[in-house]
């Protein structure tokens, strides 16, 4: 349990803090091992390509793991060793599909834990907050163009410049 130090808001505050993180942690441990295991399976002439992808990204979880795991410490908390649910593939694009789910759930779980920060006024933790949602965003935005899931056009007069997304 969490000392009660007034710098991280009340006991209760900083204890669902600490939980909060511990869950982005699992998170983020799924997301090492997935990356990783990703880019031992990825193959075919999409592994030139996707090996290195897979590799900076789960070089970028590690980090991510550096920093939550410390953050959880700093409150007077014991970060989890367990990993969430890790996915496998052995085609490119559902492992890209499961990249994005998980992205997804990162971002999310960064936003979700931002109100926990306000409430008693930890600037420090909402920056962190912030910054790894916004990181966690550009990777989700990553991953949908891989997947072509917005799609810019192109209108036929050159004038018209770009339209919108379709």
């Amino acid at each position: 349990m969490a000392e009660n130090d007034s710098r991280f808001g009340n006991e209760s505050g900083v204890e669902r803090k600490i939980e909060a993180l511990n869950q982005i942690l699992s998170l983020e441990y799924a997301g090492l091992h997935q990356y990783t295991q990703h880019s031992f399976l990825v193959q075919g002439l999409d592994r030139h390509d996707f090996k290195p992808y897979f590799e900076h990204q789960a070089e970028s979880s590690y980090k991510h793991v550096r920093l939550v795991g410390e953050k959880i410490v700093g409150y007077g908390g014991i970060p989890v060793v367990e990993a969430a649910t890790v996915m496998q593939a052995t085609d490119l694009l559902t492992m890209l599909e499961q990249d994005l789910e998980l992205e997804r759930q990162l971002r999310d779980a960064y936003i979700a834990t931002i109100p926990l920060a306000e409430a008693d006024g930890d600037i420090p933790l909402k920056f962190l907050l912030e910054k790894q949602a916004y990181t966690e965003q550009e990777d989700v935005e990553e991953l949908e163009h891989f997947l072509s899931i917005r799609r810019v056009k192109l209108e036929d007069n050159a004038t018209s410049g770009i339209s919108k997304a379709v």
